[in-house]
């Protein structure tokens, strides 16, 4: 005896002997020869139960990974061209209102105001960039790195099922 293996079963698992269809012609059997194997309906429920969630994990990651849909993808660009469209307007005020104050026409506090709402107008700018490019780019980095890392975690666990099968493989 080279190698002896005991493997436990589950309680209620149904369990299946099939020889081997190679040993129904064969008079002898001979080392190496492969005489059958048992199969668990609980690891082959439990494999399938693993491959569905090894598919679901993967499309989230996919669906991470993907970004936003075309329209929202629109609406954020078109949110960036309003943002620098007044922007770009209410510069034109400021750039008005600087002459009026150079020449003391307007008060400082005049100016002062037009500059402040020039500073919203250029951080609405920014907002929607920052909005379009989250849009762009999908999940964050870490919400993708969890998702990889739950695919491997499932990949394995449907190896070690696997190896577990092939040591049910009963060899002369």
């Amino acid at each position: 005896v080279e190698l002896y293996a005991m493997n436990r079963f589950e309680r209620g698992d149904a369990m299946q002997f099939s020889l081997h269809p190679a040993l129904r012609n064969k008079r002898f059997i001979e080392k190496g020869d492969t005489i059958g194997a048992i199969q668990s309906n609980e690891i082959a429920f439990r494999l399938t139960e693993l491959s569905g969630e090894l598919t679901r994990a993967m499309a989230s990651r996919r669906l991470y990974e993907a970004g936003e849909k075309p329209a929202l993808l629109e609406e954020a660009r078109q949110a960036v061209i309003r943002a620098e469209t007044r922007a770009a307007e209410h510069q034109k005020v400021v750039d008005r209102l600087q002459q009026l104050y150079e020449r003391q026409l307007i008060s400082e506090q005049e100016i002062q105001l037009a500059r402040g709402e020039q500073d919203v107008y250029n951080t609405d700018i920014a907002i929607a960039h920052a909005q379009l490019q989250a849009r762009e780019t999908g999940s964050r980095q870490e919400q993708i790195d969890v998702s990889a890392a739950e695919i491997d975690a499932l990949q394995q666990s449907i190896e070690t099922l696997r190896e577990r099968l092939r040591h049910q493989t009963i060899v002369a």
